[in-house]
């Protein structure tokens, strides 16, 4: 009786799931197609599968729901944060939930200091970011401890790789595609955005393939369509990860000395196919030239003046000591149009050199509590792959201080702890069982 519900309760989280996921999906092509009236409240629909569903599927729905961030909205709130809270004050009304008291101490002093500051973008920026640090930190902690074998992890990542395929056939099939310009699914989404989210899940679905036999037909599918998307995108922060991340793990396989020449023979194979893909293939190599002339000429860009910019953000965060040790909130309030496009620049221009080292040691908390684990286990050289890749990203893009950055920095830490901790097999799972239940 109890595996019948068990197996009962699984399928009704499954179908929860597809249920979210083709709500998404219409809700995106009504704001595609703009109607915007229709779309806030078919919001509500998705209510149902995200309070219902257990930590497990929400985290497979969070990360589907990552590209859609700057798309779907309810009043000035995107769908993350809306449905986040709903999962957050439900564990935090939990009295016996403990998992999360280290770190609510720290979300507070930050809290306190963006009230301190006054500026109201930085107070509401505080409570949406301890939203989601309180969610990933539940939901990375309870996959972690119910996920022995790494699957759910990689559910995880495959549901984040469909959501950014998604929202990009969504878009070709209301908008179609130019080849002569920079793709993106709106102009809201941002295309460096869109490059920067493919990368990351080439990463993710690269290590798991790199690591396991477990569904790699449909991640190798899924890497290149991404990898589609991503020259489209035209970004070079995506070619920047990209290359970097495949010389990591090419160097960490060629380092295995069980199949080096195997390994050495494959990198051989795919640097020559890679070299004819874009030498041989018109439309591939058009895509690269226009990317490379993009970065050779920086001028000929709308964000050819990043440096420029870095500049001016600088001499506006120096030019009195309350903006050096406070910031001066929205980056708006230092008569400068434009983000800064770089991480430590944003954050410090927002919160200040005394907001840093709070903002550093929440983050940095968050992440001890996703990786630390009740068993011994060796950290691997190969693991932190992700959060270099993070930080290479976010030189180039926006603060984590914020909805998707976040959530893909604490997934980043938990890939920590999913790449060095070496996964058990439901059959030697089993016969341990059967071995304790017969000691007994």
């Amino acid at each position: 009786m109890k595996e019948a519900g068990e197996k009962k309760q699984f399928s009704l989280n499954q179908i929860l799931f597809f249920l979210a996921v083709a709500a998404t999906i219409a809700l995106l092509l009504m704001s595609l197609t703009g109607r915007q009236g229709i779309m806030y409240y078919a919001l509500f629909a998705l209510m149902v599968p995200v309070v219902f569903v257990d930590d497990k599927t929400f985290a497979k729905i969070l990360m589907f729901w990552l590209p859609f961030n700057t798309i779907l909205y309810i009043s000035s709130f995107s769908i993350i944060i809306v449905f986040a809270t709903f999962r957050v004050l439900k564990d935090l009304l939990d009295t016996k939930n403990k998992k999360l008291d280290s770190v609510l101490p720290a979300l507070f002093a930050f809290l306190i200091y963006s009230l301190f500051t006054r500026y109201s973008d930085a107070v509401v920026d505080a409570i949406k970011n301890a939203i989601i640090i309180l969610l990933c930190i539940k939901l990375f902690y309870n996959l972690k401890e119910n996920d022995e074998d790494h699957s759910a992890f990689g559910d995880v990542i495959v549901a984040f790789s469909c959501g950014v395929i998604s929202t990009v056939f969504c878009s070709i099939a209301i908008n179609g595609i130019d080849f002569s310009s920079r793709f993106s699914v709106t102009t809201a989404s941002g295309v460096n955005a869109l490059g920067i989210m493919s990368a990351t899940c080439i990463v993710y679905l690269a290590m798991l393939v790199a690591k396991t036999d477990k569904d790699r037909a449909l991640r190798v599918a899924l890497m290149l369509l991404l990898l589609t998307v991503g020259f489209l995108t035209q970004s070079r922060t995506f070619f920047l990860m990209i290359i970097i991340a495949f010389a990591w793990i090419m160097l960490s396989e060629i380092g295995n000395s069980k199949n080096m020449i195997r390994n050495v023979i494959l990198a051989v194979l795919i640097l020559a196919a890679v070299y004819i893909l874009f030498t041989r293939v018109s439309l591939m190599s058009d895509l690269l030239e226009k990317m490379m002339t993009r970065v050779d000429r920086l001028e000929n860009d709308s964000a050819g003046g990043r440096y420029v910019l870095w500049q001016k953000y600088s001499e506006a965060i120096f030019s009195s000591p309350k903006t050096i040790l406070l910031g001066i909130g929205d980056y708006r309030n230092y008569g400068i149009n434009q983000v800064a496009h770089n991480m430590w620049l944003e954050i410090i221009a927002e919160y200040g050199f005394l907001g840093l080292p709070i903002i550093i040691f929440i983050y940095a908390s968050a992440v001890q509590k996703i990786v630390k684990s009740k068993d011994y286990y060796k950290v691997k050289f190969f693991s932190f792959l992700p959060m270099v890749i993070f930080f290479v990203a976010m030189m180039y893009s926006h603060t984590p201080v914020g909805n998707p950055n976040t959530i893909v920095f604490l997934l980043s830490g938990y890939a920590i702890y999913a790449f060095s901790k070496e996964p058990v097999k439901k059959e030697e799972n089993k016969k341990e069982n059967e071995k304790i239940i017969k000691t007994e």
